[in-house]
């Protein structure tokens, strides 16, 4: 479990279960002095042993400025648990 708490945005790669994945991304024109971009998509984890299928969707925006040299940004992300009950997804 060390990796999901160094990684929390990618889940399945530490998770013992099987797993389908789907993303759209998007990032803004290189040649820009700004840098916008994000990215969206589901996530399926079926168990390889016990427990239930969990439906994800993970969420990210980044967003920041580009020097001569340097660049700075923010990123912001986020991971849905679409099959936990108050979703209503069940």
């Amino acid at each position: 479990m060390m990796g999901l708490m160094s990684n929390y945005y990618r889940i399945s790669q530490v998770s013992p279960a099987y797993t389908i994945y789907g993303n759209y991304s998007f990032k803004a024109d290189e040649e820009k002095k700004y840098i916008l971009g994000g990215e969206i998509g589901p996530e399926v984890l079926i168990p390889k042993t016990e427990g239930e299928t969990e439906l994800l969707f993970h969420m990210s925006l980044v967003a920041g400025w580009k020097f001569d040299n340097l660049s700075l940004w923010a990123e912001f992300n986020n991971i849905l648990i679409a099959s936990e009950p108050e979703f209503g997804f069940q």
